[in-house]
C-alpha cells in the first residue's frame, strides 16, 4: 500500500502533528439546568478581570414565575460594587424600556445601547443574556421548557463574539438618548 519512503515521511512528520494537537485550544463547556443553575453560571461573571460585553433580552426578568427582576438588580449592584465595567446591547422592548426607566444602578460602570429586535429578527427569541469577557462566553437562557446556564471557555469563540459585538455597538443607539 505505502512505500517505505512514505512511511518514513509520516513517521518524521508525526511529532509535528502531535505538537499541533497539543497546542490547539480545546474549548470547555459547562452548563446547569433550571433558573437557579442559570443564575449560578451568571454569578461566575462577577470574577471577570475585564469589561463584560452583553446582549440582553429583559423579557424573562418580568416573568413572575422566574422571579428574576429583584435578582437582576442584586447582580447589577454587586457587579458595580466590584467595579466591573459592562457594555450592554439591550433589546428595545417594553421590558427593556421599563428596566431603563427604573434603573438605579451605576452608569459609571455600565453603558447601555438599544438594539431594535427588527434589526436582528432572530434575537427577539434570545430569552436571556449573553456575556463575553476574557476568554469566556456565558449564556443565561430563561426560556421554557428548561432554563439553562452555559459557560464556554474558548479564546477563538470569545474573540469572534467580541468583534461582532463591537460592530453592533457602533450602530446601536445610546439608551439614555433613545426615544
Amino acid at each position: 500500500m505505502f512505500g517505505k519512503g512514505r512511511i518514513e515521511e509520516v513517521q518524521r512528520s508525526l511529532p509535528e502533528f502531535i505538537s499541533l494537537y497539543k497546542t490547539a485550544e480545546k474549548p470547555t463547556v459547562r452548563f446547569q439546568e433550571g433558573a437557579e443553575g442559570a443564575k449560578n453560571i451568571y454569578w461566575e461573571t462577577l470574577e471577570s478581570k475585564t469589561e463584560i460585553l452583553s446582549v440582553l433580552d429583559l423579557g424573562p426578568w418580568y416573568n413572575k414565575e422566574l422571579n428574576l427582576y429583584k435578582w437582576g438588580r442584586e447582580y447589577t449592584r454587586e457587579r458595580s460594587a466590584r467595579k466591573i465595567y459592562e457594555r450592554v446591547l439591550v433589546l428595545d422592548t417594553p421590558e427593556g424600556r421599563d428596566w431603563m426607566e427604573n434603573y438605579h444602578g451605576s452608569y459609571k460602570y455600565t453603558k447601555y445601547r438599544w438594539i431594535k429586535p427588527e434589526q436582528v429578527p432572530m434575537i427577539k427569541d434570545l430569552g436571556g443574556e449573553i456575556n463575553v469577557y476574557e476568554n469566556k462566553v456565558m449564556m443565561a437562557l430563561f426560556k421554557k421548557p428548561v432554563p439553562i446556564g452555559v459557560m464556554i471557555e474558548s479564546s477563538a469563540l470569545a474573540n469572534i463574539l467580541k468583534a461582532m459585538f463591537e460592530l453592533a455597538w457602533q450602530v446601536a443607539v445610546p439608551a439614555r438618548q433613545a426615544k
